[in-house]
């Protein structure tokens, strides 16, 4: 598996660029985080964050984007 040293530009594997970052653990829901959400920016992980959890996603395909370590 590939790893990025900083979030891509672009999916690897279908080539759009919505790349969400991935926001682990339990974050109270705001009107920001909200806005984020819907638009894309952010998607939520889970609750819990392990080393090789993967930082970034594809809105598009839903690929996940790991980076590097």
């Amino acid at each position: 598996m590939k790893r990025y040293r900083k979030k891509p530009r672009k999916c690897p594997e279908c080539g759009l660029s919505q790349i969400a970052t991935i926001l682990y653990g339990n974050p109270a829901l705001t009107k920001d985080l909200e806005d984020q959400l819907a638009s894309g920016l952010i998607v939520l992980g889970g609750c819990t964050f392990e080393r090789d959890a993967p930082s970034w996603q594809c809105v598009a395909c839903g690929m996940n984007i790991y980076k590097a370590i």
